[in-house]
């Protein structure tokens, strides 16, 4: 039954029809890279108007925000590209055609080693869906006036390489991320350490497994929980994973098509 759904799905989305003929983003020759953001814009406000403490709540949960998404694509759980990291202030680098010198590793530090050797780039980033182009105004500039309210608040979006947001009729773009309860995410962040992590009892440092779930002070034994992860059992996770996850699956299919 999933997969006569998938099926319908696909083929309501135009992409059977282009079948027989070659992906926009070739798999073999394509690569994401993830934009780890600058600070935010309400975050200065705050700074500037003396809110110190909110503003750097915000930045926190942005932190925090990035370690879930940088953990997750660059483990097992996302396969279909390889993956690389950069900083939202180093975009005209990427864009000029430079392609050494300015990505991060999985620690979110500058790498001058690393070099993305695919001709294809394909940016992801966490933020709201778009129906259109025209109405995202990070990208085309329009005024609030002219900007229509986005499709999904807060997704995995991909976009090209000039920041403009993929749609449907290209391949799978987006998977929706659906935040873990207020409560639950204050949690996360007012625990947030420099050197890592205090969930209720539970202390750990930045890479560990237990950023794959939303409750890790719950998981008893982390190996089984990620066994349940691998069949497909998704609850335990993160919001952000489960979004990692889902994209790569609709990608995956979307590339069998091709095959």
């Amino acid at each position: 039954m999933g997969s006569i759904k998938h099926f319908i799905v696909l083929f309501s989305l135009g992409f059977l029809s282009a079948r027989g003929q070659a992906p926009t983003y070739p798999k073999d020759s394509t690569a994401i890279v993830y934009i780890i953001p600058g600070n935010a814009r309400s975050s200065e406000a705050y700074f500037k108007s003396g809110l110190i403490e909110k503003a750097q709540q915000i930045e926190t949960e942005r932190s925090i925000e990035s370690q879930h998404a940088t953990y997750t694509l660059s483990s097992n759980f996302f396969t279909v590209f390889p993956v690389y990291f950069m900083h939202q202030d180093d975009i005209l680098l990427l864009q000029d055609g430079m392609r050494k010198g300015f990505f991060l590793d999985t620690m979110l530090n500058r790498d001058s080693s690393i070099s993305c050797k695919e001709k294809y780039i394909i940016l992801a980033e966490i933020g709201p869906v778009y129906g259109s182009q025209l109405a995202d105004p990070y990208h085309d500039g329009k005024t609030s006036a002219l900007t229509q309210t986005p499709q999904i608040q807060e997704a995995l979006v991909l976009k090209d390489i000039d920041g403009n947001q993929l749609h449907e009729d290209v391949m799978p773009c987006y998977a929706a991320i659906r935040s873990i309860n207020k409560k639950r995410h204050l949690d996360w962040s007012v625990q947030f350490e420099e050197n890592g992590y205090r969930v209720d009892q539970l202390s750990f440092q930045y890479p560990s497994v237990y950023l794959l779930f939303a409750r890790p002070d719950k998981i008893e034994q982390s190996s089984l929980a990620i066994d349940r992860i691998k069949q497909g059992k998704l609850n335990e996770c993160h919001p952000i994973t489960k979004a990692v996850i889902r994209l790569n699956s609709n990608l995956i299919k979307y590339y069998k098509l091709f095959d």
